[in-house]
This record gives structure tokens, sequence and C-alpha cells, in this order.
């Protein structure tokens, strides 16, 4: 999700003058597909990537992930285990 994040942050401040303010009226969104390039890191402000960088850190430490307890029954489990492992069956 940080990485979404990260790229948009960069494509915009290499990108930023591309636009003008005339495009945006005849900007039709389901004509455009979502820009998969990177911007060259050079382009990039030191203080950006610090920045970025930081907040990814800190909300590394606000949201750490959990394994919480199963809300299935024992028999149930093992009802779910059995078709899991069984070859005639596919368990998506």
């Amino acid at each position: 999700m940080i990485e979404c994040l990260r790229s948009d942050l960069y494509n915009r401040y290499v990108y930023a003058g591309d636009n003008n303010d005339n495009d945006d009226i005849n900007y039709d969104p389901k004509l455009y597909e979502r820009s998969h390039r990177k911007p060259p890191t050079h382009l990039m402000a030191t203080e950006l990537i610090s920045r970025i960088n930081k907040f990814a850190t800190e909300l590394r430490h606000l949201f750490q992930k959990r394994r919480s307890p199963s809300n299935l029954l024992r028999h149930q489990r093992h009802c779910l285990h059995s078709l899991h492992n069984n070859p005639k069956l596919m368990v998506c």
C-alpha cells in the first residue's frame, strides 16, 4: 500500500508541470490506463525521499500484522483441513 503512495508522490513530484488546466475539461478516466512508469530517482529531492521513508517506518510501527485466533470449532477446522488436502477436490 505504501508503495502505491510512494510511486504516486514520485510521479507527481517529477511530472507536476506536464498537465495544463485545459486538459482537465477533456479528461475522461475511461480512456486512460494507470501509468506504471517510474520516474528517475536522480530527479527526486532527498528531502522528499527521506520524508516518505520516515512516514513508511512510522506507519509500519502503528499497524503491525497480528495473527488472530480462528473462529472455527475444532471439528470444523479438521473438516476444512481434510477437504483442502484431498487431491480430488480444489479448495480456493
